[in-house]
C-alpha cells in the first residue's frame, strides 16, 4: 500500500530576543527560547507597551505541534555595534561539521546552536554572529544547523549596511565587517525543499532574492535582520512584502527585541525595530510581533505558493530575450559551487 504524500506545511517559530553586552546570557536566552519553541511553552509574553498590531498585553499563541524550523535574530549573541564585533567574534566551522565537532571554548555560539537544534529536533537558522574568518576578517554570518546538529549552511552577509540618513541613522558596517561572497541556500526536504537565506540589508536587493527563487528554486526566504527605528517603520514590512510578491514565496524575518544602549537589540544609540514577521506568497502579512521579547509561530503552507504561482504565472512570462538574472562566481553557502545561468 502506497504511503500518503507528505504534508505541505511547515511549522516555524521566530524567537525575537533582547540582546545585551553579556554574551553568555545572550546564548542562554537563545537556548531557552529554542527549547521553549518546540515544547509549546511561550518564551515570553508580549511586552505591555507593544502597540500598533493589536498585540498590546496579549499573550502569544501556543506553539503548534511539530515546529520544524526555528529562526533567531541578527546579531543575537552581541550588541549590534561595530566597535565590539571583533571582541565578540568566533570561528565558524565548515558546512558538514557534525554535532560535537565544534570546540565550545573557541566557538561557543556555534556549539550552542548545534546542541540546541539537536535537542529540539528542528532546523535552526541561527540569526547571525560576528565570525572570525581564517583570513583575519570579521564577517556577519548566519549559521544554519540541521535537526541532528550538523551545520547545513553558512551565509556571510553580502551587502553591508553603510548608510547615512540625515536626521536618522548613520551606520557603517564596513568599519568592522567584510562582505561575504555567496548567495546562500540549503535544503530541508519535503514539504519546503530549498530555503534561501539573507541577512538584514540583503533584503533590499531584489536581485539577490531573485537568484534564490529563480535559480535555486526557493519557496521560502529567511532574513534575520536588525532594522532600526528610522528604517524599520518606513521599510521593514514594505521590503518583506515586496520580496514575497517578487518571488511568490514565503518570507520569514526575525529581529532582535527593541532596546537601546546595548540593552535589548542595539549598541550605543542603536534601537532595533522588532516586528518579526511572516509574509505569505500573496504579499499578505500572516503574523507579526510587537517590539518586545516574543516567540512568534506560523504555518508555512506550500499549497499557497503553488496556488499563487498558478494564478499569476510570472515565472513563465519573463522576457529572457530582453533581460536575465544570474550568479557570477562564489559558492552557494552550503559548500557547493554556484552555477551561472
Amino acid at each position: 500500500m502506497a504511503s500518503p504524500p507528505p504534508a505541505a506545511a511547515l511549522r516555524v517559530a521566530l524567537c525575537q530576543l533582547p540582546v545585551t553586552a553579556d554574551k553568555a546570557a545572550n546564548l542562554d536566552r537563545a537556548r531557552a527560547a529554542i527549547g521553549a519553541a518546540v515544547a509549546g511553552a511561550p518564551a515570553a509574553e508580549v511586552n505591555a507597551c507593544d502597540v500598533g498590531h493589536g498585540l498590546a498585553g496579549a499573550p502569544p499563541p501556543p506553539a503548534p505541534a511539530g515546529v520544524g524550523l526555528i529562526v533567531l535574530p541578527e546579531c543575537f549573541n552581541c550588541p549590534y555595534d561595530t566597535s565590539v564585533f571583533f571582541r565578540y567574534s568566533e570561528p565558524v566551522p565548515p558546512v558538514g561539521t557534525p554535532l560535537g565537532g565544534v570546540a565550545e571554548s573557541t566557538s561557543p555560539t556555534v556549539a550552542m546552536l548545534q546542541r540546541a537544534a539537536a535537542a529540539a529536533g528542528a532546523v535552526v537558522v541561527g540569526g547571525s554572529l560576528p565570525e572570525a574568518g581564517a583570513d583575519g576578517a570579521v564577517y556577519n554570518t548566519c549559521v544554519v544547523v540541521g535537526a541532528d546538529g550538523t551545520i547545513l549552511a553558512t551565509h556571510r552577509k553580502v551587502h553591508l549596511f553603510d548608510v547615512d540618513v540625515p536626521g536618522g541613522v548613520c551606520f557603517k558596517e564596513s568599519d568592522a565587517l567584510t562582505a561575504g561572497g555567496a548567495v546562500t541556500s540549503f535544503s530541508i526536504g519535503d514539504p519546503v525543499g530549498t530555503v534561501g537565506v539573507g541577512i538584514c540589508y540583503d533584503v533590499r536587493f531584489p536581485e539577490y532574492a531573485g537568484v534564490l527563487v529563480r535559480e535555486r528554486g526557493a519557496r521560502l526566504l529567511v532574513f534575520p535582520g536588525a532594522f532600526n527605528s528610522t528604517t524599520g517603520p518606513a521599510h521593514w514590512e514594505l521590503l518583506l512584502r515586496a520580496r514575497a510578491v517578487d518571488g511568490q514565496c514565503y518570507v520569514v524575518a526575525c529581529s532582535p527585541a527593541w532596546g537601546a544602549d546595548g540593552d535589548g537589540g542595539g549598541g550605543e544609540g542603536y534601537e532595533a525595530w522588532g516586528h518579526s514577521m511572516v509574509v505569505g506568497p500573496w504579499g499578505d502579512v500572516r503574523v507579526v510581533a510587537g517590539r518586545g521579547q516574543e516567540t512568534l509561530y506560523a504555518v508555512i503552507d506550500m499549497e499557497d505558493v503553488f496556488r499563487t504561482r498558478r494564478a499569476i504565472p510570472t515565472s513563465v512570462q519573463r522576457r529572457l530575450d530582453l533581460y536575465s538574472l544570474k550568479t557570477v562566481g562564489g559558492n552557494r553557502g552550503d559548500g557547493s559551487p554556484a552555477a551561472s545561468v
